[in-house]
């Protein structure tokens, strides 16, 4: 209907009183009043019981904004935390709105207050600058980290044209690497569980970069070793999140799977070339926020 007529008519003693409102859902017109002696009233006769006007919509109690399962999330972790490659990165820490912290802020469910992730943050980083970003009130946790301490993505740069000297240099300091990160990860998680008591803390893995070649290709050995590096660096990640696990800790690993957008796909979820090589575009960073959404619906 174009337009809505209400009328609301009073009878008080002496008085009658009629207001009018019309528009397209909204009060437009300007409410007018009357007032007239009303005749004197017969012996023994009853006035009519005033009506009772509806109310508007604005005096309709609103539905009350639903509680998130998590209202104080708080993001840590590295590059990939942070969004490095995902677009309209600021600051030192290469911080995106596309990052998968900013994609889970997005679900109702989940509210984030603070993002410390930073670009290039090892185990050490995360505990000696972020967990400030922690309290007994945060729920939810996401981290992001390892990556770094073994240099996974310059292992990959370096073995880009060949499994040369250099890369095999590299490649031999990750393994060698792989014999600690075991415990810089458990005082990682053990840190970030005592600044966060009641939070419920989510660690992911890293996606292979590369899609696999045929095996006579020349490239072949060069991915191998740079997956090979990658699957080593999430199974280490997984064990450790395991074990803390195990002694009661709210931790949960969750894999990153980019299988069919690989490097060397026809789509690809992470940067191949440029500064923000071998990280995650905007979809990756997306898919990697899915991953985790329904980690936690479990």
């Amino acid at each position: 209907m174009c337009c809505i007529a209400v009328v609301v008519v009073a009878l008080v003693v002496g008085f009658a009183v009629v207001v009018s409102t019309s528009g397209d859902g909204a009060q437009n017109g300007a409410a007018s009043s009357t007032a007239t002696p009303s005749a004197t009233a017969t012996s023994g006769a009853h006035s009519p019981a005033p009506r009772t006007a509806e109310p508007r919509p604005s005096e309709l109690t609103a539905s009350p904004t639903p509680t998130p399962a998590y209202g104080n999330y708080a993001a840590l972790g590295d590059s990939y935390a942070a969004g490095m490659g995902s677009g309209d990165e600021t600051g030192s820490c290469r911080r995106s709105p596309h990052a998968y912290p900013h994609v889970l802020d997005a679900n109702p469910a989940i509210l984030l207050r603070r993002d410390v992730a930073c670009s290039g943050a090892t185990t050490a980083d995360v505990q000696r600058f972020q967990l400030s970003a922690l309290n007994a009130k945060t729920d939810l946790v996401t981290l992001t980290v390892g990556g770094n301490d073994l240099n996974v993505a310059g292992l990959s740069e370096a073995c880009a044209h060949g499994v040369n000297d250099t890369c095999q240099t590299k490649f031999r300091k990750s393994l060698t690497l792989l014999n600690v990160l075991p415990d810089r990860l458990a005082a990682t998680y053990r840190a970030v569980a005592r600044a966060a008591p009641h939070a419920r803390i989510i660690v992911t893995g890293y996606p292979l970069m590369f899609k696999m070649p045929a095996t006579d290709s020349p490239e072949f050995a060069t991915i191998a070793v740079a997956n090979a590096a990658t699957a080593s660096l999430d199974q280490v990640i997984k064990n450790s999140v395991k074990k803390k696990r195990a002694d009661g800790t709210n931790i949960h690993y969750v894999a990153v799977d980019f299988a069919g957008y690989e490097i060397g796909d026809q789509t690809s979820w992470i940067n191949a070339t440029g500064k923000d090589a071998f990280h995650p575009t905007a979809a990756g960073s997306t898919a990697i926020a899915k991953a985790i959404t329904a980690a936690l619906k479990k």
